[in-house]
């Protein structure tokens, strides 16, 4: 194998992005950049200078039928969730290449190639309740997954332990199943708000549908994707003044993996 650098790495994403573009073009599906890349799509006309991964959102009926179409008319890329795979350890679909092979240091382990992520969008009640639900559902798949730490402070691993031993009796399997079906709760179609609920993130915040009602083709990097029409207000919701740039201290990546090319094809 062959270790991938970083813009080699935001190439193949970008080329994954493109495929999944390409294919929600064909087929008539919805998608949107969204979170960090939705703010280097139009405060940077691409990455964020010290972002490396791709998010997008779709409607979860539009994310439904992706998943299952994708996968028939793709060799190299692959879509990888939880509805095609119990063992995927995600509330939310990544799309990988498949000739890629990246190494996380993470508490939550599986296979997986060079990716991009794919949230979906459901209903969410005005008061945000089934999003509070997520978040907590969040918190406990935390103390599940979450290991032990020398670089963590002595009572955060104590309640880390704490945490562990009450929820022992509980599988992840089952949370992770409380957590899709909480997020399926609302039906897209059936209200007006919605969120990213399946994530649980305190951060998403119901928004009106309306928000996601039209695509915008905008520059990211040397391609054009789309965004949704309502992206202002979206992004207020989440990180409030998002043109704001960060403190120079945070201006660092979160993600900490090395990326290999599988030069043999082989996995």
């Amino acid at each position: 194998m062959r270790e991938i650098q970083i813009d080699e790495l935001k190439r193949i994403q970008l080329d994954i992005m493109q495929a999944v573009h390409d294919f929600c073009i064909s087929q008539g599906i919805y998608y949107s950049l969204t979170y960090g890349t939705l703010i280097g799509a139009v405060r940077h006309h691409g990455y964020i200078p010290w972002d490396d991964d791709i998010d997008i959102c779709m409607p979860r009926t539009d994310y439904d039928r992706f998943l299952k179409l994708f996968n028939q008319s793709q060799q190299r890329y692959k879509a990888m969730a939880y509805e095609l795979d119990s063992d995927y350890p995600y509330t939310f679909a990544k799309v990988e290449d498949t000739n890629t092979r990246l190494i996380e240091n993470a508490d939550i382990h599986y296979d997986l190639g060079i990716n991009i992520d794919i949230f979906p969008i459901d209903g969410a009640d005005v008061s945000g309740k089934n999003l509070r639900r997520q978040v907590c559902y969040h918190w406990l798949m935390n103390f599940k997954c979450i290991s032990l730490s020398a670089d963590r402070n002595g009572f955060k691993n104590l309640l880390l332990c704490i945490g562990k031993l009450i929820l022992a009796p509980i599988s992840i399997k089952y949370i992770l199943a409380c957590m899709m079906k909480n997020a399926k709760s609302i039906p897209y179609n059936s209200t007006e708000l919605v969120a990213c609920v399946a994530f649980g993130s305190k951060e998403n915040h119901p928004v009106p549908k309306s928000l996601f009602q039209q695509q915008i083709l905008v520059p990211f990097e040397d391609r054009e994707f789309y965004i949704m029409n309502g992206y202002r207000e979206y992004l207020t919701s989440i990180f409030g003044d998002y043109l704001q740039l960060p403190p120079v201290e945070q201006q660092i990546s979160h993600h900490n993996f090395t990326a290999y090319c599988l030069d043999d094809g082989q996995k």
